[in-house]
């Protein structure tokens, strides 16, 4: 008895026509999003060194968290502060302090925060949260979990000044 190749050869045949189709399904153009842009300046102390993500990286993603969950109508484009970092007209200016470890699993996070809007600042201090671990939590989920929750309690303070219609219409 000879092997047959038809059913292998249909199989392949089938697969290499279907391929357009779903590759023709995914590629739609993403529509530019023309929101204006809120600038974050982030200063960080230096991280331990081997961490390929760092504090700035956690307290991006923290506050790219809150303003979507808020519905903030801007765009956040944070960035770390450094000698040629331009003015701009809105910036919110967050010094980030190394993230405390207290006995029995307690992490503070600190930051000291300033919005600037057209050369006006407001100067909101020290946002101090805290955040109680649970035993056996995953170092690196307790350290995700403190930096956004101190990136919702900077946007606690924030947003009344920024977006003074959205606690309008809650």
């Amino acid at each position: 008895m000879k092997p047959s190749f038809a059913p292998t050869a249909l199989l392949a045949a089938t697969l290499l026509l279907a391929l357009p189709l779903a590759a023709g399904a995914k590629d739609k153009p993403k529509e530019p999003d023309n929101r204006p842009v809120l600038h974050v300046s982030v200063v960080e102390s230096v991280s331990a060194p081997g961490n390929a993500f760092t504090d700035f990286d956690r307290f991006d993603l923290g506050l790219q968290r809150a303003a979507a969950q808020r519905k903030w109508p801007v765009r956040i484009a944070a960035e770390r502060l450094a000698g040629n970092t331009p003015d701009h007209a809105t910036e919110l200016r967050v010094t980030l302090q190394r993230v405390r470890r207290e006995p029995i699993e307690d992490y503070i996070f600190r930051a000291w925060v300033i919005l600037v809007i057209d050369g006006r600042k407001q100067d909101f201090g020290i946002v101090t949260y805290h955040y109680s671990a649970r035993m056996g939590q995953n170092p690196d989920d307790i350290y995700q979990d403190v930096f956004r929750g101190g990136a919702a309690a900077i946007a606690d303070k924030v947003e009344p000044v920024l977006f003074p219609e959205l606690k309008a219409k809650k």
